[in-house]
């Protein structure tokens, strides 16, 4: 064995424990990292995998008779590789044995001819029949978190034409799809012959169509341009045509913030973790002062012990490595299928892209070897007689005069000045507890900045029930229900689907239309730009944040389809509820709407179950169908699902981010007591008991722990004012309003504090049991 590898050895077997906690710590710091940037590069394959699996259509044409006939017309558009007829309709679930609560579902059915063949936006049948038969229907497996159905169990679906009762023959799985919690909706296939009994007709009103992939959304809307010309030079009236943006999933908004989010935790924990490892390589250097000049006095130059350190830090590294990779490998599964359920999709592999080991590599070898080589060099030139005085347990500095009766007491002069007697220790163990701490914090302030922007938008709703209705009825004719039994306020509304074109004449996305009374009180949504429409307006519009293709601004002309008018945009509003692809606000209603009615109605009364059923009868008395039914606290809970997902991930995030600092907390106090063994043995000797001993060091590792809170507000400071922006850029289309939560800065403090008087007590209590004999030795 060379001389060198028995130096080695000896390094770092000189304290088996501190060893063994550097390469736990190297492994968390890696592992952490890991599990973050690997469950990014999962996330982001499976959606891109699980979405073309269905192969997404390159654009859906709508219809008012039935698509089959024009099925020909379709496919013989130039640029067109596939067509297929499809129908979504959209009815109501009766209560079976309490299944549905009060029987407003809302529940999606979706029919094709021929589901064995489906190609264009398709689904897979996942468990029990496939395809439904008649008076059958199977359930998108994502809606079971909606309501609790099983094989075999039946309801009724209820339209405002019919009903009837179906069965539940099986589950189905369709990745392209928004998953069901985050809208409200129930989803399941049926035949169109169930369609049919349900009275709405077994037409397939839809036709979606597959173009040559690589093509761009310009390219595709004129490829369904085409498309449209030839059904209407073939005699079919199209109704709508959306043109998605290619290969984005339909739940891009959710999807796009949490990928965002994961990146910018990812380089959050590369810093915790390269932190950590620093904390713990230059602790261990500074431990070592007796070794380095035992080297010295055999001879050894600054180079040859820069040489020994640098090779047992590589051992200790690697090690710290190896587990860290299975760590992160594990967290990486963990934080991936917690996401990937939520989302439902289906990972076909759960290991992170290649380029993820190198990083988490270069954490746990370039990382140590950089941080050790500037102490090194510096202890390795201290004088013999110095390092080997410093290597039996002489303090870091020289002591201060101690007063005879200090206030507060020994302990508590002690502790704080132990805990900055090592500033660049300290510094790197606060700055790792720190960053868990801004994480923590910035996780809670987001999710009070969703909660705020959430009441905001009920407030400017001022509704109990909205009512979609079969037919259109006359303004004023539902007044006489007013009254102090139920309904307080009718107000009479026309929401419709259309494109929007751009002042450039371009076609953007499909948004829906508002057309509401001029004395609404249930749209005074917050005023990014401009104003809000105004009694007296013509031919006026006010969009909403996420309309962002066509981008508009105000003072900008937009025409919306079937209407030929030109509409002056005076303002933008924050409105959540109006869409992923965004709202129009109008001054009166478009061409396409019904001139002498109104197709829905918004009710506020006593109680929601009260207005609820208030309007019902007085629909039935007018005989007026009801399409859906919904209740301000049910879009309220759809709006906080959305956040759901992002606000669990942050928080699991800042755990792992949290972890990280308490180990390098962990070991900083370990590091502090060996250090300090003959100032222990001094107090000792002088007659200091084993509870001023604990104090001072539990007082230090509060110190440090303080500090990290003050440092972790700091960085939360700009942590939280980026993420807030990118999540609700990203997810809603406007910036959250900068919101801080106090109380996570409490519930930090907290934790931290805990978290540092648990760090403390085992080496305290060890330090204080010990002889002063065996205190001096180990010094």
């Amino acid at each position: 064995m060379s001389a060198r590898s028995s130096l080695v050895r000896g390094v770092w077997r000189a304290n088996p424990g501190r060893t063994r906690l550097m390469v736990a710590a190297i492994a968390v710091g890696v592992g952490a990292s890991g599990a973050i940037l690997g469950s990014y590069t999962v996330i982001d394959r499976t959606i891109s995998e699980d979405f073309a699996s269905t192969n997404p259509p390159a654009a859906t044409i709508t219809l008012a008779e039935d698509a089959r006939g024009f099925l020909g017309s379709a496919a013989a558009v130039e640029g067109v590789t596939a067509a297929e007829a499809r129908r979504e309709v959209t009815v109501r679930m009766s209560a079976v044995d309490g299944i549905t609560g009060q029987g407003w579902q809302r529940l999606t059915l979706v029919a094709v001819d021929d589901a064995d063949g489906w190609a264009v936006a398709r689904a897979f049948g996942e468990s029990g029949a496939w395809p439904p038969g008649p008076g059958e229907i199977v359930v998108e497996r994502a809606s079971l978190n909606e309501v609790n159905l099983s094989l075999g169990d039946t309801f009724t679906a209820s339209s405002p034409r019919g009903a009837t009762t179906l069965t539940v023959a099986g589950l189905a799985y369709d990745p392209g799809r928004t998953p069901a919690w985050m809208f409200g909706n129930v989803v399941g296939f049926v035949s169109p012959e169930t369609l049919a009994n349900l009275g709405v007709g077994n037409a397939l009103t839809t036709i979606a169509i597959r173009t040559s992939d690589g093509l761009t959304r310009e390219q595709n809307r004129e490829i369904a341009g085409a498309v449209r010309d030839q059904i209407q030079r073939d005699g079919g009236h199209v109704a709508s045509v959306i043109v998605p943006v290619p290969g984005e999933h339909p739940a891009r908004g959710v999807m796009s913030t949490l990928l965002y989010l994961l990146q910018a935790f990812g380089a959050v924990a590369l810093v915790a973790a390269a932190a950590l490892v620093a904390t713990l390589v230059v602790a261990e250097v500074k431990r070592s002062q007796g070794s380095i000049a035992a080297m010295k006095t055999g001879g050894a130059t600054a180079r040859q012990v820069g040489r020994v350190y640098t090779s047992a830090l590589l051992t200790i590294a690697l090690a710290g490595l190896g587990f860290g990779l299975l760590v992160g490998m594990a967290g990486t599964w963990a934080l991936s299928s917690f996401a990937l359920a939520l989302l439902n999709l289906d990972a076909t592999s759960m290991v992170a892209s290649w380029w993820v080991f190198p990083v988490q590599a270069a954490i746990a070898i370039l990382v140590p070897v950089a941080a050790v080589a500037l102490p090194v060099r510096r202890l390795s030139r201290v004088p013999v007689k110095d390092g080997l005085a410093d290597g039996v347990g002489a303090p870091a500095r020289t002591p201060r005069r101690t007063s005879v009766a200090p206030r507060g007491g020994r302990a508590l002069q002690l502790g704080m000045r132990n805990a900055t007697r090592q500033p660049s220790r300290l510094g790197l163990t606060a700055l790792s507890l720190a960053v868990g701490a801004a994480a923590v914090m910035t996780s809670l302030n987001t999710g009070a900045g969703w909660d705020r922007i959430v009441a905001d938008e009920f407030v400017a709703q001022d509704f109990d029930v909205q009512l979609q209705l079969a037919s259109p009825i006359l303004g004023g004719s539902l007044d006489r229900a007013v009254g102090p039994g139920g309904l307080t306020r009718v107000e009479y509304w026309n929401i419709a689907k259309a494109t929007i074109y751009g002042p450039d004449g371009v076609p953007g996305d499909v948004a829906t239309v508002f057309s509401a009374p001029a004395d609404t009180t249930s749209a005074a949504f917050p005023v990014i730009e401009g104003r809000l429409l105004e009694p007296g307006d013509d031919h006026a519009a006010v969009v909403t944040q996420n309309l962002i293709d066509p981008r508009v601004a105000v003072g900008d002309a937009l025409t919306i389809e079937g209407d030929a008018a030109s509409w002056t945009v005076v303002g933008v509003v924050r409105q959540l509820s109006g869409g992923d692809t965004g709202a129009v606000w109008i001054s009166e209603p478009i061409a396409s709407m019904p001139r002498a009615g109104f197709g829905a109605i918004r009710v506020a009364g006593t109680g929601e179950q009260q207005a609820l059923e208030a309007a019902q009868a007085a629909l039935a008395d007018a005989r007026v169908g009801i399409v859906s039914a919904v209740t301000a606290t049910d879009a309220k809970a759809s709006l906080n699902d959305h956040l759901y997902i992002i606000t669990a991930l942050l928080l699991l995030m800042s755990i792992s981010l949290g972890i990280v600092g308490l180990l390098a907390l962990v070991e900083a106090m370990s590091t502090a007591v060996a250090e300090r063994g003959g100032e222990i043995a001094l107090l000792k000797t002088v007659g200091a008991g084993s509870r001023v001993i604990i104090r001072m060091v539990v007082i230090e590792a509060l110190v440090t722990a303080l500090l990290a809170v003050a440092a972790g507000v700091i960085l939360a400071i700009p942590l939280t004012a980026l993420v807030e922006s990118a999540v609700g850029t990203i997810f809603v289309g406007a910036a959250l309003p900068y919101t801080w939560w106090l109380p996570g800065v409490v519930i930090s403090a907290v934790v931290m504090t805990g978290a540092a008087v648990v760090s403390a007590i085992v080496p305290a209590y060890e330090a204080a049991d010990l002889p002063v004999r065996e205190v001096l030795a180990r010094g």
